[in-house]
């Protein structure tokens, strides 16, 4: 855990109107007139109140997660917190907020998704509107024993008129105003009322959770039977959660977007699941120890488990509804079915994948052959993946949106590089398509916009729509002589593209195929090409486009050139 201790605190990004500074969109300057801002470690305030204090003005390091807030910066007393001055910080799970702080801003802990507890102490006077917008598993707790008057009516509440618990006269107090007492324990938040305890909504920092079915507050115990809807719902970094049996209900949506969750166990005791409990849990096995679903689990179109994967009397099977066998392997989740097996789905968590190219499952040995479709999508923080020779088939957005990928080697056995495979792999610099591929998908590197180079292999037939668009590290591309059809929109907004070579073969070129191709200077189109799409060179500002061809084939759009670049017809070169 990275802990931010007395004095760190961060840039910022809006600031209030009520201590006369000005506000900006997006992590920006800030201004407050005469009074510059003042950064120490980490520590960003301004001067405020006629020179008397410094109120704090943002965060720049939204990877926080603890911070106890100093009552003073170079001999002067820290008196505010600013508008939005903790704006998006949903990893901070703890704010210790001084006794030298009388005024709070609107929106100030705008957002802050992991917050669970909150102190406000006896000394502010002044609290804006929605402070606490969007902190959904928040309890405020008072010194004060009701509101005072300088606090804003909607102090606690946010867009939605949802309103946080608050226990007022928290010193001697820890009822809220809901009639709950809220309490943590191993990180998992519960609430007692009469005499019972349920878990509610979670801070969405949680990454394990060990749901107990009774706890004991005050040396008082209390079972728990019940799972709130949206308890866990955003707590992406939850890789582990253990259910013990005891636990009757599961709410609407408790597990919603769990996409680092690979395993769950329901216990016999479970009679009840809402609708969509595990919805958008793209990586997950359940395993039920019931043989079939009880009628109290939600099943209609809107079912409970949204199509995770579910094995059921899990204690005496583990082959799944889908026909799968799921296992982890050294942190990487595969699926073994008929002989064989493939990497599936993987918590959006992950940092390396080294793929083995076999595993072990009950002694048996399976060969890994296929990476499944969107395997490794939206895993953000994966910045290594070691593909084996095994391996003979890449799924479709198999590492979309992998942004942390600077490099990636494919195996011979390969021969299709799958619709959106490498999309939006943002750093990924260079790509080499061996000769035994033979198509290249719709979008299989669309906004890779670091690539600088890509080496297509000479068996390639096809290159699919958007295959490159919006690649703008590009700047000379090589179409082998074995391609017969370049896609739409395939180098679409490849701004820094100067140098095209077609393949001597091409039959056809898909429409908007060159379209804001800026800095591109001369292509050559062979005779071969009969078909060109509408707008295919639409801006193209520095093109010249020598023909082979002794005039305009019938098979060209009769918009084909929409920027009237210079064309010469029956170029021999």
């Amino acid at each position: 855990m990275k802990k931010w201790l007395v004095g760190l605190l961060s840039v910022a990004c809006l600031v209030t109107s009520a201590f006369a500074l000005t506000s900006c969109s997006g992590l920006g300057g800030l201004s407050g007139g005469n009074n510059d801002v003042q950064e120490v470690d980490g520590l960003q305030v301004q001067k405020v109140d006629g020179e008397k204090g410094y109120a704090i003005v943002g965060v720049k390091d939204k990877e926080m997660t603890e911070l106890e807030i100093p009552s003073e910066y170079d001999g002067v007393a820290i008196t505010s917190i600013g508008y939005r001055a903790f704006y998006d910080c949903d990893n901070l799970t703890k704010v210790i907020i001084p006794d030298s702080v009388t005024s709070i801003a609107d929106s100030a802990f705008w957002g802050c998704f992991s917050l669970t507890e909150l102190v406000v102490p006896d000394g502010v006077t002044s609290m804006g509107r929605g402070v606490f917008e969007g902190c959904k598993a928040l309890t405020v707790y008072c010194d004060a024993k009701s509101k005072p008057n300088g606090w804003d009516e909607y102090w606690a509440t946010n867009s939605n008129a949802e309103i946080r618990p608050i226990v007022w006269d928290c010193k001697n107090n820890d009822v809220a105003d809901d009639g709950c007492i809220y309490t943590v324990i191993e990180g998992v938040r519960y609430a007692i009322k009469d005499n019972a305890a349920n878990v509610v909504r979670q801070s969405r920092a949680l990454k394990t959770a060990n749901i107990q079915s009774s706890i004991t507050y005050k040396g008082a115990n209390y079972s728990v039977s019940s799972i709130d809807e949206d308890a866990f719902s955003g707590c992406r970094y939850l890789t582990s959660a253990v259910i013990e049996n005891g636990i009757v209900s599961i709410g609407e949506d408790a597990f919603h977007t769990c996409d680092s969750l690979t395993e769950i166990t329901l216990p016999e005791s479970v009679t009840s699941i809402g609708k969509w409990a595990f919805s958008s849990c793209n990586c997950l096995t359940i395993y039920c120890e019931v043989a079939s679903r009880p009628s109290g689990w939600y099943y209609e179109w809107e079912t409970w488990n949204d199509g995770a994967v579910v094995v059921w009397d899990c204690k005496n099977n583990d082959v799944a509804s889908d026909g799968y066998i799921y296992t982890v392997v050294d942190g990487l989740r595969y699926a073994i079915k008929d002989g064989t097996a493939l990497v599936a789905r993987q918590a959006i968590t992950i940092e390396k994948a080294n793929i083995v190219s076999s595993i072990t499952y009950k002694g048996a040995l399976y060969s890994v052959t296929e990476i499944y479709w969107g395997a490794f999508e939206n895993c953000t923080q994966l910045t290594e993946a070691v593909i084996p020779t095994s391996v003979t088939n890449i799924g479709g957005y198999a590492f979309y949106n992998c942004d942390g990928l600077t490099e990636v080697k494919v195996p011979d056995g390969v021969t299709v590089i799958a619709g959106c495979a490498f999309g939006h792999c943002d750093n990924l610099k260079s790509f080499v398509v061996s000769d035994n591929v033979t198509e290249i998908g719709n979008c299989a590197f669309e906004l890779c916009k670091s690539m600088t180079s890509i080496t297509i292999g000479k068996n390639v037939t096809s290159i699919g729509k958007s295959a490159f668009y919006g690649c703008e590290g590009l700047t000379e591309v090589v179409i082998p002589d074995s391609v017969v059809s370049l896609g739409e929109w395939v180098f679409r907004e490849c701004k820094y593209l100067t140098s095209v070579t077609l393949g001597e073969n091409l039959a056809s070129i898909g429409e908007w195929a060159f379209y804001d191709c800026y800095c591109l200077k001369q292509v050559v189109i062979p005779e071969s090409v009969t078909s060109v799409g509408e707008k295919t060179f639409q801006n193209c500002r520095e093109l010249t486009i020598y023909c082979k061809a002794a005039s305009q084939p019938s098979g060209w759009n009769e918009n084909w050139n929409a920027s009237d670049c210079p064309v010469e017809w029956g170029y021999n070169g």
